[in-house]
């Protein structure tokens, strides 16, 4: 499986995050989303050039990616959940929306 995750966004105000707005650290688009990349013969083949919308929070790429891999992590009191289903298109994603405020995230 390749899994390629983009940085999210420009360093100050002075960066260009077009066509979001704002920057890294900031409450905007440009300052807490970003995109994913997700390929590999672990999705089935109707599922190539599919776009997702769906919010998976960065805490849900380490319990998916250890369930992808054949692992388990309940019992670990990790904050994020396995995103394998949302990703497949087999179920309804678990965020619905994120909440960001400095130093804090609710999803």
């Amino acid at each position: 499986m390749t899994l390629i995750i983009l940085d999210n966004g420009g360093m100050d105000p002075g960066a260009s995050n077009f066509p979001k707005r704002g920057y890294k650290w900031s409450l905007h688009e440009g300052g807490i989303k970003n995109l994913a990349f997700v390929s590999g013969p672990v999705l089935p083949r109707k599922q190539s050039g599919r776009v997702s919308r769906e919010l998976i929070h960065c805490t849900d790429w380490f319990p998916t990616l250890v369930h992808v891999a054949g692992g388990f992590t309940h019992g670990m009191g990790l904050y994020g959940r396995n995103q394998w289903q949302t990703i497949r298109c087999i179920f309804v994603p678990f965020v619905k929306h994120v909440v960001a405020m400095p130093g804090l995230v609710i999803s």
